[in-house]
């Protein structure tokens, strides 16, 4: 077969879908990835040829609006798609997705998919008569996409049912879940979580929906009572969505002594290694959180929300605490338990490692992707090691 993948960024795609491509290609079929990142002719093209996958360029208005440059990328990509003539379609992130639905429509004999790991920005609340009209107008425009699809595939069950309230039933298409992005466990192996300080890390996007004001909050009441016992670290880059975090504020908790800054991560184990506690407490439209997974894997207690996404990854009072959305008052007092109870930090850890290995090893993933897209894959073949993925 010819599966064509087509995404947004391709640091995205080689950090969280590569495995499932080089799996594809091990299986015999032919990949092809469509990118719509411009900056994709360097070192990260000749990654991409290493491993025997064939890399397109179609760009993208990544966050404009402008329906003449849409109408353009869409066209675009039927050419491609007729010039390829695929067996399967792949799509994710939610621009991508919907204008390759559209491009699709007309392409004899390919199965369309749509991966959606997480409904963001355009499902969540709105902020104002702007927002509520612009979100109208795309949703509109995914119920239309989305109406000849042949598969979706989801990461947690709450993405579909959001989908159905909004007028878009995926009516006789046939859905799939998967346990996430997978986590590679060769690049996140675990290893013993530090405990003096004790410190609780936060890596995302900086986003108010994220938690990170109910994270600093509770940081503000805990570093009052323990001082230098306990960090609190926030990572990540700052974001031009609605509910974005602006640098000021941050700042503000950077100069209290609450926070510490440093920026966006790069090395994402590095960053783990320090960490003793990883705490998401997050009300977005997640899909299931690719930091949490890799949190898991080295070996860390998780701190997270009884929310879409989240839940999965942490087994209450075993791996990592649940505490509901928005609650400093439970938030600082699940920190606060391994302040009191530091052994809890290694053996709720071991506990995340075994999470990760039985249910969100990249190789689980990648098998359920491939059963998703109904491409066969034979016992012997799935036991075959995947390269192992970018950590950043």
């Amino acid at each position: 077969m010819h599966v064509v993948i087509v995404c947004d960024l391709l640091s995205t795609f080689l950090r969280f879908r590569l495995p499932i491509a080089v799996r594809l290609r091990d299986l015999g079929h032919k990949v092809t990835l469509i990118t719509s990142d411009p900056d994709s002719t360097s070192q990260r093209f000749s990654e991409l040829a290493g491993v025997g996958i064939d890399l397109e360029v179609i760009v993208m208005n990544r966050t404009g609006m402008n329906p003449f440059r849409d109408l353009q990328y869409a066209f675009s990509l039927r050419k491609a798609f007729r010039r390829l003539q695929p067996d399967r379609i792949l799509a994710y992130q939610a621009k991508c997705a919907t204008w390759t639905a559209i491009a699709a429509r007309p392409i004899p004999d390919a199965k369309v998919a749509i991966l959606f790991p997480g409904l963001g920005y355009l499902f969540s609340p709105s902020v104002g008569f702007k927002s509520d009209l612009l979100k109208f107008a795309v949703r509109k425009l995914c119920r239309f996409a989305y109406s000849t699809i042949d598969i979706a595939i989801f990461q947690n069950d709450e993405d579909r049912k959001t989908l159905a309230e909004h007028g878009i039933a995926l009516e006789g298409v046939e859905i799939h879940r998967v346990n996430g992005s997978g986590v590679d466990l060769r690049v996140f192996p675990p290893s013993v979580p530090p405990n003096q300080p004790i410190r609780f890390s936060m890596a995302t996007r900086l986003l108010s929906d994220k938690g990170i004001r109910e994270f600093a909050e509770a940081a503000r009441q805990l570093k009052s009572v323990y001082g230098a016992e306990v960090e609190f670290v926030v990572a990540g880059k700052f974001d031009r969505a609605p509910s974005a975090i602006q640098k000021q504020e941050l700042q503000a908790w950077v100069d209290e002594g609450i926070i510490e800054y440093p920026g966006l991560v790069d090395d994402m184990q590095e960053f783990l290694l320090a960490t003793s506690v990883f705490v998401l407490p997050s009300y977005y439209m997640e899909g299931t959180p690719r930091s949490i997974l890799e949190a898991l894997s080295v070996g860390r207690p998780v701190i997270t929300t009884d929310h879409r996404g989240c839940r999965e990854t942490v087994d209450d009072g075993v791996n990592g605490f649940l505490i509901p959305t928005k609650s400093v008052t439970e938030l600082a007092k699940a920190m606060e338990t391994y302040l009191k109870q530091p052994e809890l930090l290694i053996q709720m850890g071991k506990m995340s490692r075994q999470l990760a290995e039985s249910k969100y090893d990249v190789r689980i993933v990648a098998s359920q992707m491939i059963q998703a897209l109904a491409i066969r894959e034979s016992t012997q073949e799935s036991q075959t090691d995947l390269p192992a993925a970018s950590a950043t």
